[in-house]
């Protein structure tokens, strides 16, 4: 059996899919301790390159709402002492790390627990999108917070589902 303490959920939304040629310009992770505490670490990052209209409709951001956030590298130092060294709970390791390794210019060492791997293994024939897996779990996400902060606030449940807690 998994415990939900001591990890750090995380989830970020991108300008497109390929992390040689788009950019992350929404990070969020939220960090359980021993104890049971929760805190926060969640920011929109202002794109080197303008978002498209399609990027702006899939993400529900707009320009405008990015042309005063602070650059990843800005922002980087404090990401990483957020993490620290505690493993990653997240959705879909290999897209996520492609933006974070490209953007950190480094790998992340931490230990990464990926729910989408997790999911097809217990799950081989369903869809592993988060939509599949709240679908799968019969979770549903009603905040109107955004795309990043809706997924990290809802991985613990489906981790927890998925490592029989």
């Amino acid at each position: 059996m998994s415990d939900l303490k001591n990890k750090v959920y995380l989830s970020i939304e991108t300008t497109g899919l390929d992390p040689d040629n788009f950019e992350i310009i929404e990070i969020a992770a939220l960090k359980i301790d021993e104890f049971n505490n929760k805190s926060l670490f969640h920011r929109f990052i202002r794109p080197q390159q303008a978002l498209t209209s399609s990027a702006e409709a899939i993400t529900n951001l707009k320009n405008s709402d990015l042309k005063e956030q602070k650059s990843f590298g800005q922002i980087k130092i404090e990401f990483l002492d957020f993490l620290g060294e505690l493993p990653v709970v997240l959705n879909n390791q290999k897209f996520i790390e492609g933006f974070l390794n490209k953007q950190i210019g480094d790998e992340l060492s931490n230990t990464k627990i990926d729910l989408n791997e997790m999911f097809n293994e217990k799950f081989p024939n369903e869809s592993s999108s988060l939509e599949g897996m709240l679908t799968q779990f019969d979770l549903r996400i009603d905040t109107g917070f955004s795309a990043s902060l809706n997924e990290v606030l809802i991985l613990p449940r489906i981790y927890e589902k998925l490592s029989g807690h």
